[in-house]
């Protein structure tokens, strides 16, 4: 379930996707975000439009306060050790919005999920 929400959830720019929110927001594959980006990320999940923080200045602001309080919440129940969190002092900055992430499809998602159902039922590789 957290999966499909995941990969299906807006986080701005014109993305659907966790993949491809870490493709608009700091140009790189999800699995090579950090705990800190990760933490940024998941604050968009509230309200993109009210986080993004190269929007406003207001926006910044919501952003950082909601990264600090994730990270937080993330030593407190245990997936971020108090070490690790002290280590996030900086505000992840991400990049400056890019029109190619603003197609507002979930084309990548779907496409991957095409792609493993005919994987699995026609023996494809």
């Amino acid at each position: 379930i957290l999966e499909g929400y995941l990969n299906t959830s807006w986080f701005g720019r014109g993305t659907y996707g966790i993949q491809r929110a870490a493709q608009a927001y700091y140009g790189k594959d999800v699995s090579e975000l950090n705990a800190s980006e990760g933490a940024f990320l998941a604050a968009l999940l509230k309200g993109a439009g009210l986080y993004d923080p190269t929007l406003s200045a207001a926006n910044r602001t919501r952003a950082e306060e909601r990264w600090r309080w994730t990270l937080d919440r993330m030593v407190k129940i245990g997936k971020l050790s108090p070490e690790e969190r002290a280590g996030y002092r900086t505000f992840p900055k991400p990049l400056e919005s890019n029109p190619l992430y603003n197609t507002g499809e979930q084309s990548d998602y779907l496409v991957e999920l095409a792609t493993q159902h005919a994987k699995k039922t026609a023996h494809i590789s």
